[in-house]
């Protein structure tokens, strides 16, 4: 997946440092409205989606549609959202939303979504722990390739048991803010608002 240099600051660091805020950032939202309509028209590939850059206009719904937008695909090699790759229809409808609130003048009114940053360090750290005691039995250090395997195993596991539970939990308390099926409308007055406007601008 795309990524920014090194010395500068990821998207999603940048996220996590960001306080909420209500401002609303005209300039921001209408590029990524663009991007988003690039991405879901399969004219932009996944890693240069990535590559948008979010800026510090304090506008959380940038920030969080954007994190969003990243969870509909997988970072293994970039591709366009076409053919075997297309989202599948509610993931499209969900997106086009999206565009439309973005080109609304509505604040983001939903707290920040709820992210498993630490969970994928952690299975990160079992895989690699798992590969190197591949590598070291290969070699002949049974005994210490053994001990990897027990921690890299127990790692993974405790990941999927605790993400499993605390990703539920959190994620129940996230949509039970405003009317999840509006999202990222607070509620569906907003929705059908800005869905009247859309069609008188037109």
């Amino acid at each position: 997946m795309g990524r920014h240099c090194c010395h500068r600051i990821s998207n999603r660091d940048r996220i996590r440092l960001m306080t909420v805020s209500t401002m609303i950032n005209r300039e921001g939202r209408t590029k990524l409205a663009h991007s988003l309509r690039q991405l879901v028209d399969g004219e932009i590939t996944t890693d240069q989606f990535e590559l948008f850059e979010l800026g510090r206009s304090g506008d959380i719904a940038i920030n969080e549609i954007w994190y969003y937008a990243t969870t509909l695909y997988h970072g293994l090699y970039p591709y366009r959202l076409r053919s075997k790759h297309a989202l599948f229809q509610d993931d499209r409808e969900q997106l086009e939303r999206c565009i439309m609130f973005l080109n609304s003048e509505l604040e983001y009114r939903w707290p920040p979504f709820p992210r498993m940053i630490v969970w994928y360090w952690l299975f990160l750290i079992g895989v690699l722990l798992g590969s190197a005691s591949i590598i070291l039995s290969q070699l002949g250090l049974h005994m210490l390739a053994a001990v990897l395997c027990v921690v890299a195993s127990f790692l993974i596991l405790l990941v999927w048991l605790c993400s499993k539970h605390v990703g539920a939990r959190n994620a129940q308390a996230f949509w039970r803010t405003g009317e999840r099926e509006v999202w990222p409308f607070f509620n569906r007055v907003e929705y059908e608002q800005a869905m009247i406007s859309a069609q008188g601008n037109h």
